[in-house]
């Protein structure tokens, strides 16, 4: 079964699903969450969607009862995003605010 990508999903390029799929997210300020204390290392990449939501909810799982952390599926913009991206270390990836 495939998930439909929600509003909440930011940077999901429809008809292009030759670049990957990455979960961020972290710790935010407050319930708008429009300022990023935390972030939490990036997961990913992976090569659906569908496989993506399934650490997303995970993820989102194991902080469900802390109002302030909040998690996102994103889609790399372009494959030069998806090869710069692969290039960093696992330490340095991080999620980076939209």
């Amino acid at each position: 079964m495939s998930v439909t990508p929600r509003h909440h999903d930011v940077r999901l390029h429809a008809g292009n699903n030759d670049l990957p799929f990455y979960v961020v997210g972290g710790r935010y300020a407050d319930t708008s969450f429009a300022t990023l204390l935390q972030s939490d290392p990036t997961e990913g990449p992976f090569p659906t969607y569908d496989d993506a939501v399934e650490v997303w909810r995970a993820s989102s799982m194991r902080h469900i009862d802390e109002a302030f952390v909040r998690y996102l599926v994103v889609q790399a913009a372009s494959s030069a995003d998806a090869e710069a991206h692969a290039e960093e270390p696992p330490s340095d990836r991080t999620a980076r605010s939209a």
